[in-house]
């Protein structure tokens, strides 16, 4: 999540509305894997951070990729 941070404060920073974009996304992404019963161990489950970085990586490529201009 410090990347959706980051990209969130790129965004208020440089007013790029495409950081915000990608930041929800990947905010999106990792609720969804949560929901669905993914978690790392420190939250309660049993996948270790590169399994639970794929799931999330997974979500993300079945959603459309935002265009850039």
């Amino acid at each position: 999540m410090s990347g959706v941070r980051l990209l969130n404060h790129l965004a208020d920073v440089r007013n790029d509305a495409r950081c915000r974009q990608v930041a929800e996304r990947i905010k999106a992404a990792c609720n969804t894997a949560l929901k669905n019963g993914q978690k790392t161990s420190d939250l309660g489950g049993e996948l270790g951070t590169a399994v639970f970085a794929e799931a999330v990586i997974q979500r993300l490529r079945e959603r459309p990729a935002i265009r850039q201009r």
